[in-house]
């Protein structure tokens, strides 16, 4: 799947379905859920040993693979995998800045960037579900801020195929059913 941005001119896309929205919707509670539950281990993340970051490695995977989708797609950004060498070089930074002052590699420093990245992506991507499945955002969940943002202004947005995940193709089915 790519991440270069391929924005369509308003109104290509289907807009969702019930059926649509309410995936949306349930994606929403599972961003937050995500989201909820960094927040709530925030400790842990700053004593940052690796017994505590590898009980966050699943979101960070995600969190890792969706990366230049949220940025790239949310906001009109064409940097493609940019995002994440830039969430590697920062945590390398941090490691680095953890060893000097703590001795290893698994410092207050790294858990703090790890810490603020995932809180940062899976609010993003819960705020854009939730707001999607609101609006009927067509295509990418991710282009939900910028639709909003059209219908304050009265300014199109551009729209996005949604390259990850089921959504296009849960779109394209409910469409067949009417």
């Amino acid at each position: 799947m790519s991440t270069q941005l391929a924005l369509d001119k308003p109104g290509t896309l289907l807009r969702p379905g019930i059926i649509g929205r309410t995936t949306r919707f349930l994606f929403a509670v599972a961003c937050f859920y995500a989201f909820w539950s960094v927040l709530d281990h925030g400790s842990a993340f700053l004593v940052s040993t690796p017994t505590a970051l590898t009980k966050a490695v699943a979101a960070m995977a995600v969190a890792f693979w969706l990366f230049p989708y949220v940025v790239n797609i949310g906001f009109s950004k064409g940097w493609g995998r940019r995002p994440q060498v830039a969430i590697i070089l920062l945590l390398l930074a941090a490691a680095a800045g953890s060893w000097v002052s703590y001795g290893g590699i698994f410092g207050p420093p790294v858990g703090l960037v790890m810490f603020v990245w995932l809180v940062y992506v899976f609010g993003h991507l819960g705020v854009s579900f939730a707001l999607s499945s609101v609006l009927a955002t067509p295509g990418c969940e991710m282009r939900a801020i910028p639709h909003l943002l059209s219908l304050v202004t009265g300014r199109e947005a551009k729209e996005h195929y949604c390259p990850v995940g089921p959504l296009h193709r849960i779109d394209k089915w409910e469409a067949s059913l009417k």
